[in-house]
């Protein structure tokens, strides 16, 4: 850095040759896979939760109305604030699984909900599309509208 006091931003240079040196220490990799796999029990918790709450709120007004508030207000909340209400609560171990729930979860259930609750077009019912190579091709029936609505195909590229 020009100042040559790197308290606040460090450089990149910086950030490089200390993640070099890291590497090579023992306990790095250890911490970087269990960090890895709370994160990923965090988000497929969040996607299993999200996505049985949303089929259920598909079938049930009651049960979409009660999930409503808690969902906004997930949704609605900065993740630093819920970091730090979760260190009160939480050790620090939970707290990866805890957030990485939080972020996927919302998205899930409102994604699989619209999904449940958007009728499919009659044009869509139907893909044709060439599976083999040659003269092979066939059709198959449409995504189900359960999919979440950012994995379904869309009529416009911006989807």
């Amino acid at each position: 850095m020009a100042v040559g006091i790197e308290i606040l931003l460090v450089s990149p240079w910086t950030v490089a040759v200390r993640l070099f040196h890291l590497i090579f220490e023992r306990d790095f990799w250890p911490t970087v896979f269990f960090s890895i796999l709370r994160i990923s029990a965090g988000f497929f918790l969040g996607l299993l939760l999200g996505t049985l709450l949303a089929v259920l709120s598909g079938r049930s007004s009651l049960m979409e109305t009660l999930l409503w508030p808690y969902v906004t207000g997930i949704k609605s909340v900065p993740v630093a604030s819920f970091i730090i209400i979760s260190l009160i609560w939480l050790k620090n171990s939970q707290l990866a699984v805890f957030i990485s729930f939080l972020m996927v979860f919302p998205v899930i259930y409102s994604n699989v909900l619209q999904g449940i609750k958007t009728p499919i077009p009659p044009s869509w019912r139907w893909h044709p599309f060439t599976a083999f190579p040659g003269n092979g091709s066939f059709s198959i029936s449409t995504f189900p509208p359960s999919v979440p609505t950012c994995c379904r195909p869309h009529p416009y590229p911006w989807g």
